[in-house]
């Protein structure tokens, strides 16, 4: 026979609570001090005395009795003071979320001008800490800014002097410049002047090459080493939630959703009346330019064929009053589509006053593509453009050309 297991160790730490034995089903929850209930409650609260204490032995204690009539008769004004500004609402909390600022609440020039004296006998009232720009007094880090912004302008002052002493003249080479007297007064008043021929020359695009982001401004140039950001960045900044700093959508720092202080004139603008601008310059653009016949070959090697290319049917599009939305596919078999791409023609204003187009005369196409496929579509075109007579050039556009689109209601109206 197996001699008895001992009896399991006590274990005081127990992971579950116990019920309570005598619980109070209608106990009142403690509300936390900040609640706006428990504010209001204490705001309607009076203190009060009984008289119990004025009457001793039959006989009244007048003074007594004065004190208690004047403690409540003071708590009874504390209390109305209280509870008229429990519930009451500040100047800057009046405002609409649209038009509310961070620093409005110390700062009356942030408020809109029905609201600033009322903000200003706020802060009067409260002793709300406001300080000017005049009066601010500078810190070291500031001293030192001022400092070198003082520097720099003293040496640039000295740099603009310096570059009037000496003026360049840029005239015609082959223009020979008229004879004028010379007189040594004159020549030590005036500052010297050199003329030299200066020759204009036309600048050279490179093509077939990536393009690379413009260099930003030193302000704002730490922000931008692996990522970019789009024209409009520090308007969206404010207004809506942009990707992670560290997780950029396709190397671009992108608005996703609204704010809460801009969600409300966002929803009404695109389902209500009013229109929404989205920023689409993040989608990437590339320039073909070469014959129409060579044009219209390439993009017949990507998969864009039908009666737009050389049809009836897509004479607009050709004219450059169209769009074109079609799917570009791999040269090679078995042709997988690559992405969506808009296709615009460029054509130029004399030839749109003349009607008609020459099919010798070269000729620019836009193709506008996700940024997810370019550089996809990128290799496809590099590959295409080798092998096409009469040559196309490719051109990368992608941080040259912006885009807005238009949704809403008011998207249609023409401006």
């Amino acid at each position: 026979m197996a001699p008895p297991r001992p009896p399991p160790p006590l274990n005081n730490s127990k992971k579950r609570k116990e019920a309570p034995t005598n619980p109070q089903p209608n106990a009142l929850k403690r509300h936390k001090p900040t609640d706006h209930r428990q504010k209001t409650h204490d705001a309607r609260t009076l203190s009060t005395q009984t008289s119990s204490k004025a009457f001793k032995n039959g006989e009244l204690d007048v003074s007594a009795f004065v004190k208690s009539r004047a403690f409540e008769i003071s708590a009874l004004e504390e209390g109305m003071a209280r509870s008229k500004k429990a519930l009451n609402r500040r100047a800057f909390q009046q405002v609409p979320k649209e038009l509310r600022r961070r620093t409005a609440s110390h700062n009356v020039k942030r408020v809109p001008k029905r609201l600033r004296e009322r903000g200003k006998r706020e802060m009067a009232d409260d002793n709300t800490p406001t300080v000017t720009a005049r009066r601010r007094k500078p810190t070291a880090h500031m001293r030192l800014r001022l400092e070198t912004v003082k520097t720099l302008r003293a040496m640039g002052a000295k740099r603009k002097a310096g570059k009037d002493r000496v003026k360049v003249t840029v005239t015609d080479p082959d223009e020979v410049p008229p004879a004028k007297p010379t007189d040594a007064a004159t020549d030590k008043q005036q500052p010297a002047q050199i003329t030299t021929a200066i020759k204009a020359r036309t600048p050279k695009v490179k093509k077939s090459l990536l393009a690379t982001p413009p260099l930003p401004k030193a302000k704002f140039r730490k922000r931008q080493i692996h990522k970019s950001w789009l024209p409009t960045h520090l308007f969206h900044a404010k207004r809506a939630r942009m990707t992670a700093p560290s997780a950029p959508l396709w190397r671009f720092s992108i608005p996703l959703t609204p704010t809460a202080k801009s969600y409300r004139p966002t929803h009404r603008a695109s389902h209500e009346r009013g229109a929404v601008a989205w920023d689409m310059s993040f989608i990437s653009t590339v320039q073909l330019e070469g014959r129409e016949g060579s044009l219209i070959g390439v993009l017949r090697a990507l998969g864009v064929d039908g009666e737009e290319l050389v049809g009836k049917k897509g004479e607009k599009w050709r004219q450059g009053k169209r769009v074109l939305e079609k799917f570009v596919h791999d040269r090679e078999a078995p042709h997988e589509p690559i992405a969506p791409v808009t296709v615009i023609w460029c054509v130029d204003v004399t030839e749109e006053s003349a009607g008609t187009v020459e099919k010798e005369k070269r000729r620019k196409i836009l193709l506008r593509i996700h940024p997810s496929a370019f550089y996809q579509l990128w290799e496809e075109l590099l590959r295409l453009a080798k092998v096409a007579k009469p040559a196309v050039s490719v051109e990368d556009l992608r941080f040259e050309i912006g885009s807005l689109e238009i949704t809403g209601p008011g998207g249609r109206k023409r401006c």
